[in-house]
């Protein structure tokens, strides 16, 4: 297998691993949701909310995201989305309050957006036309 393949080859597989990490994490609060509805004693309003923060996060943040990209290029770009995610996960695992897990969603709805972005970029770069991607 020559070089160029052998590249094309793991940044595939890079990107197939954030996709995954991505569907991955967007299922959390619909399975989190019962039990913290239980352990917390949340009306349905307020529980609620934890499965906002997330999307809150995605909205807000897509377009700075996108200049920040810029700034730091792809790939400290998705070191950094990775280190949100990996944040935002610890954050609530360590310390499991409701208000830290509404930051955490919120992080990780930031990491994954991040996440989200620098894959497409990575999946443009595997095909030999890249200008058949918007």
């Amino acid at each position: 297998m020559n070089k160029k393949k052998h590249n094309k080859l793991q940044l595939l597989l890079l990107v197939l691993l954030i996709h995954f990490t991505f569907a991955f994490i967007l299922m959390i609060p619909q399975v989190l949701l019962p039990f913290w509805r239980e352990e917390f004693h949340l009306n349905s309003t307020i529980s609620s909310l934890l499965g906002s923060m997330f999307f809150l996060a995605y909205g807000v943040t897509s377009l700075p995201q996108g200049a920040l990209l810029g700034r730091l290029g792809l790939k400290n770009f998705t070191l950094w989305a990775s280190a949100l995610v990996f944040g935002g996960s610890m954050m609530f695992v360590l310390h499991p309050t409701f208000r830290l897990g509404l930051l955490a969603f919120f992080l990780l709805g930031v990491g994954v957006t991040a996440l989200q972005l620098s894959g497409s970029l990575m999946v443009k770069r595997l095909d030999a036309d890249p200008q058949k991607y918007s």
